[in-house]
């Protein structure tokens, strides 16, 4: 898949391209998704990116396929649709967040468990709900408080 220019980028993409099969980890493969919804976020091109978007939902959806409880499959799910121009991603992508938060407040925290605070409230200042925004980097606070992301977040 060549649509973002840069060779760092391509070389990613065919790194992964070689270790991605149906019997990869799921997080390997969303962390695939992951590159390929960056490289859509950072195209230029309108096709490259719907073309990059398209193929990182797959990928988020072979990786949940093979686990339903896969972080990396949603946080990029979510990710992907957090941003959006389709309200109905938008929304869906805001829900997934939340339940992420909600099964992350009932366990053990773990470092990355952090990333649903940080997109979840992204997604809300480009919104322009800078109130809701801040309530949610303030209550992953609660849970983070020595992130330096979140911190931040707050103090812009």
């Amino acid at each position: 898949m060549r649509l973002v220019k840069s060779k760092s980028f391509l070389k990613m993409v065919e790194m992964f391209e070689k270790e991605i099969s149906e019997k990869s980890n799921p997080e390997l493969i969303s962390r695939y998704g992951m590159l390929l919804t960056y490289g859509a976020y950072m195209s230029d091109d309108e096709d490259d990116m719907v073309e990059l978007a398209t193929a990182a939902d797959e990928y988020y959806d072979l990786a949940l396929q093979k686990d339903n409880t896969c972080w990396g499959g949603w946080l990029g799910k979510a990710t992907l649709y957090g941003f959006s121009e389709e309200r109905d991603l938008e929304a869906s992508s805001i829900k997934i967040l939340k339940s992420m938060i909600e099964a992350q407040q009932k366990t053990k925290s773990n470092w990355h468990h952090v990333y649903p605070y940080l997109v979840l409230g992204a997604i809300y200042e480009r919104k322009r709900d800078f109130l809701t925004a801040r309530e949610i980097w303030t209550e992953g606070l609660r849970h983070f408080p020595n992130n330096e992301a979140l911190h931040s977040k707050m103090a812009d």
